[in-house]
């Protein structure tokens, strides 16, 4: 067990230092840096947030600055109309 663990560790290490970052041009960092300065923190998080469409309403949405929904895997949303009779 002991040999596994530190197998695994290895594997891990290795892997982690052989991945480079991948590096983003000057003017998108400067976009994102600038959008996201004008962000607050509610709207950060409604952005990484991803709830289904059975659990939020529109209203919802727009209330905690939700940035995607998720809709399928056989779900059928209640709340919003223009999805009734989807999922079936």
């Amino acid at each position: 067990m002991k040999k596994l663990i530190v197998g695994m560790l290895s594997a891990f290490m290795a892997l982690s230092t052989a991945m480079t970052p991948v590096s983003a041009s000057n003017d998108v960092e400067k976009k994102v840096t600038s959008l996201m300065s004008t962000m607050t923190l509610e709207q950060k998080v409604g952005q990484m947030l991803q709830p289904d469409t059975r659990s939020i309403t529109p209203e919802q949405v727009k209330e905690y600055f939700i940035g995607s929904i998720l809709s399928g895997g056989g779900g059928r949303s209640l709340n919003w109309k223009y999805c009734k009779g989807l999922g079936r």
